[in-house]
């Protein structure tokens, strides 16, 4: 039997690696403190704990934020009222000052908050063997959880 939390949470599901958030510990230190101002406790998805504990974190999640690839393999534990916040991957530029960055969309039509984060041509950065990465706006960031969280 899995024991719930009953605190609500802000979890944090993102990649390090390839077509990744550049800035990651920098986002990871604006949604911690998100979180601290909506009385969220703020957590870290670590795929190498027991699936139990995964599983009482996304059940307890009032928002998640998470890099393609786990926003469909953790956002299918979340609470029906829960919201995601979709990092994606950025795959080619072009033609002109566009990106094309995508990620699963399955959980949006599942009924689910959903919100992508739009990434901008200026953000993108190609390094050789790793692909593009991203560098997230605080204020995007925080724009987005308040338009997710207060829905």
């Amino acid at each position: 039997m899995l024991s719930r939390r009953k605190d609500p949470i802000l979890l944090a599901a993102v990649k390090t690696g390839r077509r990744s958030v550049r800035n990651r510990a920098e986002l990871l230190e604006w949604l911690a403190a998100a979180a601290q101002s909506r009385r969220l406790s703020f957590e870290k998805l670590d795929f190498d704990m027991p699936l139990k504990e995964q599983a009482r974190l996304l059940a307890a999640s009032q928002l998640l934020v998470a890099s393609m690839g786990a926003t469909l393999m953790a956002g299918l534990l979340l609470s029906a009222d829960a919201a995601l916040l979709a990092l994606p991957a950025c795959h080619k530029v072009g033609p002109g000052r566009s990106v094309t960055c995508e990620t699963e969309e399955l959980l949006k039509s599942c009924g689910l908050r959903w919100a992508q984060y739009p990434v901008a041509f200026d953000d993108v950065f190609y390094t050789i063997g790793r692909g593009f990465d991203f560098t997230a706006r605080r204020e995007i960031v925080n724009e987005l959880i308040k338009e997710l969280l207060e829905a």
